[in-house]
């Protein structure tokens, strides 16, 4: 099962989103995991060198991948269904590696916040994305959001983020997140995540 996670706004939270739900995954349900890191920052890969550099087992595997190589690897993840493989797509949806990425998912993950420029992003990128992919599930994630958000802030933006696909319970943003790493979670944070990948997992993984 292969799962993105990604918006073309930077500041969306999708790295440490990533590794929130590998942690999960590999804890909470006891799943074959991988990461492709195809961020251009490459967050989640130097965390994960960083780990090991401190003798940290890794309970996953985190690979760093130019996204124009995706296609040499495609096919073999498409066959390992049992498996799941996280990609950290990079934020630039005119890359012309992106297509073939974009049609081999299974589902996609859409870190976002409530502020316009957030917003409009991430439905353009929810709109390219159906232009290659009609089939695999849309999750919209409110992620690192400050403060509660205003009720006329949120109606427009539920209403029309809710005809293309899901939209999750909001994640607020907290000190404990700026902790996780790849073999870590914080229990806080844990504590904040778990009850929407519970969601997520039996809603739209495979088992």
């Amino acid at each position: 099962m292969i799962i993105l996670i990604a918006n073309q706004k930077g500041g969306a939270g999708k790295s440490t989103l990533c590794m929130l739900l590998a942690n999960y995954l590999t804890k909470e349900k006891e799943r074959a995991v991988a990461i492709l890191d195809m961020d251009l920052q490459r967050s989640v890969t130097n965390k994960f060198k960083d780990a090991q550099a401190l003798n940290h087992e890794p309970p996953y595997q985190v690979t760093g991948l130019d996204i124009a190589k995706y296609h040499l690897v495609s096919s073999a993840l498409q066959k390992e269904p049992a498996s799941l493989f996280i990609i950290d797509l990079p934020g630039k949806i005119d890359d012309e590696g992106l297509q073939p990425v974009l049609e081999s998912a299974d589902l996609v993950i859409i870190p976002f916040a409530y502020e316009r420029m957030s917003y409009e992003a991430t439905l353009i990128f929810g709109e390219v994305f159906r232009l290659f992919n009609t089939k695999a599930p849309i999750v919209y994630i409110p992620n690192r959001v400050k403060t509660t958000p205003k009720k006329e802030a949120m109606e427009p933006v539920h209403a029309e983020l809710g005809k293309k696909g899901q939209i999750t319970d909001i994640i607020y943003d907290r000190n404990e997140f700026q902790r996780v790493e790849t073999f870590f979670t914080p229990k806080l944070a844990a504590e904040i995540v778990n009850p929407i990948f519970n969601q997520l997992y039996e809603a739209h993984f495979i088992e």
